[in-house]
């Protein structure tokens, strides 16, 4: 996937295995940066305390982060 450095960064601490596939370049004036993101045992548990969530990641319907806008996963991940 291609995005911004700074994704690259949250991504790390959510416990997913990043590699970088080249140098970030420019488009549309922001910076994006190609990567392999792989998911690791940690990814789920570092997801689930980072949003403060309890039990299992797709029993979840809605996820509310106040410093963001709601997030809604499709119905198909419902519980």
């Amino acid at each position: 996937m291609q995005t911004h450095p700074i994704i690259v960064e949250r991504l790390i601490t959510l416990g997913w295995q990043v590699e970088p596939l080249g140098l970030p370049y420019p488009y549309d004036g922001k910076p994006l940066v190609p990567i392999y993101a792989r998911w690791t045992p940690r990814t789920a548990a570092a997801s689930l305390a980072a949003y403060e969530l309890r039990g299992p990641a797709l029993s979840h319907d809605e996820v509310v982060d106040e410093r963001r806008r709601e997030i809604v996963l499709p119905s198909h991940y419902a519980a």
